[in-house]
C-alpha cells in the first residue's frame, strides 16, 4: 500500500503526544532537567542523605492516558515518604495496594516507548469531539523500552540478557472525572542514569568459611533511605544463594533485629547501635569480635556512622578489644612474576630478576607463569600440557610436575594454596592441586559442554571469576567457592547465580581481579570491534569498555584499574599511562606477567 496523508487535526494530535513524552525521556535518560517539574534538592552534608531528592508534581487536572503514565513514572523517582506523589496518579485501592519495593526495573531510557490510551475520541458522523469517558472507562498504555537490569527487594541486581526488554500494558481508569492507573506491576521503573544518582552500592561483609577473610555482597539500596537499618537486615537475613556456602557469619542463627519495625538508630557518638534479639547473647567472645568487625566493614560505606554499639535486648554486649586480622581487600605490594629468557623472574623498578632457586625451565616452552602470596609458584610447560607447582630453594629444585592433560588453563593460586587449572575440555569440572600434589576435582556442571578460557580464584579465596566458550557465545561466570570444613579448605565446587554479570560478550581471552567487586577482562562486547579492556563489577550492575592494543591476550592487576597489566604481543609488558599503552621500563624481555593472589 502506498503512504496515507496524515490530516492536519491527527498531525497536531501525534506532536502534542510527542511533546508530552519528551520529560518522561528527560527523566529517565538522566539530562539535565531532572526532572521536568520540579527542583532537584542536594543532598545533606556527609553524615546526612548523600543522594538528591527528586521533588515531582501530581497529575494535572484533565491530564490525558498517556500523560498519566508518564507522570507516574516521573514520579516513582521521588521514593521519599513511600512514593506519595506517585500513588496519587493511582486509583484509590491501586495507591493503597501498590509494593514499589518489589523490585526496580532499571531501563535505556533512550528507547522508551509509551503510547496507546486511546487518545482524544472522535465521532464518526462529523469529526466532532465525543462525549466525556464514563466513570469506570477503562484505557490502556503501554510502555515498553529496553532492558538493563532489575533490583529486587533485598538489593541484588540482576543484568538483564542481551537485547532483552522491559514492556507493561498498564489499564487507565476513569475515577471522578480523572484518568487514574489502576492496579500497575508492584514495582518502579527507572532510567540507568537516574537510577545511578538515586540507588548506591553498598556491601554486605560475610567471613570466609575459615573465618580469616571478609568478602563483599554488593547490594543496591536508595541512597537517602535509613541505609544502616536496610544493610544490618539484610546481613541478618544471609547471603544470596549463589555465596551462602562459600561463605558464613559470625551472627548466631535466629538473631534479629530487635526494634519494631526494625531500626538502627545512631547515638550521640555516631555509633550505630544494633540491638539483637536475645540469641546474640549466645555467641562467643571471639564471635563477638568476628561479628562487630562484619558490621563495622558492612556499615562503613554509610555517610555518618563512626562505629557500631552492639546489644542484645536493649543492653550492651561485652566485646572484647582485639584485632580479628580480617583480610579485607588486600593491597597487593609485591612485584608481579614474568618469564624472561624462559626462566621465572619478578618484575619490579629495575627490570626482571630471575627468581633463585627454581628448576630453570627455558627449554620446556614455558607459559603462564602464578605465584601464591606465600611464594607458591606455578607454571605451564611442554605447550600448556604439564603443570608444574614449587617454592623456591626448595630441595627438589622448586617445580615437580602436579597435573598433566591436554591444554590447560594458565594457573591461579589461591591464598589457601591451592593452584587452580584444569584441561580446557572442563566436563563439568575444574581441577585444583595444593603444593604436595593432592589433587581435588571441583564440580562445576554448569561448565559441561563448554571450554574453559580463563579462570581466576579472588585474593578472599571465596570466589571465581570463569571466562569459558561452548563455539557460539562467551561467558563470565563469577561463583561462589565451596570448600570441605574437613579436609584443610579443599574446594569442593563452584556455584553460580541464574545470569551471568555480562550479557552479550562476543569474546574474551583472561580474566583478573582488580579488587574485591571488580574483575577485567580481554575482549569485547556485542557491537564492538577491536580487543577491549572490559572493567566489570562482579554483581553486572556496571560494565566499562576501554580500548586496548590489538593482539594482547593476558592481563594482569595489582589493586585498582591502575594497575592492570597487559601481555605486549611482541614481548614486553605493557602499563597504562593516561589512556596509552607504554612498555613497562625494564621488561623489554618478559613475558606473561602475574600478580600474586
Amino acid at each position: 500500500m502506498g503512504e496515507r496523508a496524515v490530516p492536519g487535526r491527527e498531525r497536531r494530535l501525534r506532536r502534542a503526544a510527542a511533546a508530552t513524552l519528551l520529560p518522561v525521556l528527560l527523566l529517565l535518560a538522566g539530562c539535565v532537567d531532572l526532572p521536568s517539574q520540579g527542583p532537584v534538592v542536594a543532598g545533606l552534608a556527609p553524615g546526612a542523605e548523600p543522594a538528591p531528592r527528586f521533588v515531582a508534581a501530581g497529575p494535572a487536572p484533565g491530564a490525558s492516558p498517556v500523560a498519566v503514565v508518564e507522570g507516574f513514572l516521573r514520579a516513582s523517582a521521588a521514593f521519599d515518604d513511600d512514593y506519595p506523589v506517585a500513588r496519587s496518579y493511582l486509583a484509590p485501592s491501586s495507591a493503597r495496594s501498590w509494593r514499589p519495593t518489589t523490585q526496580v526495573v532499571v531501563v535505556s531510557a533512550r528507547g522508551l516507548v509509551v503510547g496507546g490510551g486511546g487518545g482524544p475520541q472522535l465521532s464518526e458522523t462529523d469529526g466532532a469531539p465525543a462525549a466525556t469517558p464514563t466513570s469506570g472507562a477503562v484505557r490502556t498504555v503501554s510502555v515498553s523500552a529496553p532492558l538493563e537490569g532489575v533490583v529486587d527487594a533485598r538489593g541484588r541486581w540482576t543484568t538483564a540478557g542481551s537485547g532483552a526488554s522491559y514492556a507493561v500494558d498498564l489499564d487507565v481508569v476513569r475515577v471522578e472525572g480523572e484518568w487514574r492507573i489502576d492496579r500497575p506491576p508492584d514495582e518502579v521503573v527507572l532510567g540507568r542514569d537516574v537510577f545511578s544518582q538515586l540507588y548506591v552500592p553498598f556491601e554486605l561483609q560475610w567471613l570466609t568459611p575459615s573465618r580469616d577473610a571478609l568478602v563483599p555482597e554488593v547490594r543496591w539500596f536508595p541512597g537517602r533511605s535509613p541505609s544502616a537499618t536496610l544493610l544490618v537486615s539484610e546481613l541478618l537475613a544471609g547471603p544470596s544463594p549463589w555465596l551462602a556456602d562459600a561463605v558464613t557469619t559470625a551472627v548466631p542463627d535466629g538473631a534479629v533485629l530487635l526494634s519494631e519495625p526494625p531500626a538502627v538508630p545512631l547515638d550521640d557518638r555516631g555509633r550505630a547501635v544494633v540491638d539483637l534479639s536475645e540469641e546474640a547473647r549466645a555467641a562467643s567472645a571471639p564471635d563477638r569480635v568476628l561479628m562487630q568487625a562484619q558490621l563495622e566493614a558492612t556499615l562503613r560505606g554509610v555517610p555518618g556512622v563512626q562505629g557500631v554499639q552492639l546489644s542484645a535486648e536493649g543492653s550492651a554486649l561485652d566485646v572484647p578489644r582485639a584485632d580479628p586480622d580480617l583480610l579485607d581487600d588486600p593491597v597487593v605490594v609485591d612485584p608481579p612474576v614474568v618469564l624472561s629468557g624462559g626462566r621465572v623472574a619478578r618484575l619490579d623498578g629495575d627490570g626482571a630478576e630471575v627468581v633463585p632457586g627454581l628448576l630453570d625451565v627455558s627449554t620446556l616452552l614455558p607459559s603462564d607463569p602464578a605465584v601464591g602470596v606465600d611464594g607458591l609458584v606455578a607454571v605451564l610447560v611442554q605447550q600448556r600440557s604439564q603443570l608444574l607447582v614449587g617454592r623456591p630453594d626448595a630441595e627438589d629444585d622448586g617445580l615437580r610436575t602436579v597435573l598433566s592433560g591436554a591444554d590447560l588453563v594458565p594457573p591461579s593460586v589461591d591464598r589457601r594454596g591451592w593452584v587452580w587449572s584444569t584441561p580446557a575440555r572442563a566436563r563439568g569440572q575444574v581441577v585444583a592441586v595444593d603444593d604436595g600434589g593432592r589433587l581435588v576435582r571441583v564440580a562445576a556442571p554448569w561448565l559441561d559442554g563448554r571450554r574453559v578460557l580463563a579462570l581466576r580464584v579472588s585474593r578472599d579465596g571465596a570466589r571465581a571469576a570463569v571466562v569459558s566458550t561452548d563455539g557460539a557465545s562467551t561467558r563470565l561466570d563469577v561463583a561462589g567457592v565451596v570448600r570441605s570444613a574437613a579436609d584443610g579448605g579443599a574446594p569442593v565446587r563452584l556455584d553460580v547465580p541464574d545470569s551471568p554479570p555480562v550479557p552479550g560478550l562476543e569474546e574474551a581471552t583472561d580474566v583478573t581481579w582488580v579488587d574485591s567487586t571488580q574483575v577485567a577482562l580481554l575482549g569485547r562486547a556485542e557491537g564492538e570491534e577491536g580487543t577491549r579492556l572490559l572493567l566489570a563489577r562482579v554483581d553486572g550492575s556496571r560494565v566499562q569498555s576501554a580500548a586496548a592494543p590489538d593482539g594482547v591476550r593476558r592481563l594482569t592487576a595489582a589493586t585498582g584499574p591502575g594497575t592492570v597489566l597487559l601481555d605486549a604481543p611482541g614481548g614486553g609488558v605493557l602499563a597504562r599511562s593516561g589512556r596509552a599503552w607504554v612498555l613497562r621500563p625494564g621488561s623489554e624481555s618478559a613475558t606473561d606477567p602475574s600478580y600474586p593472589g
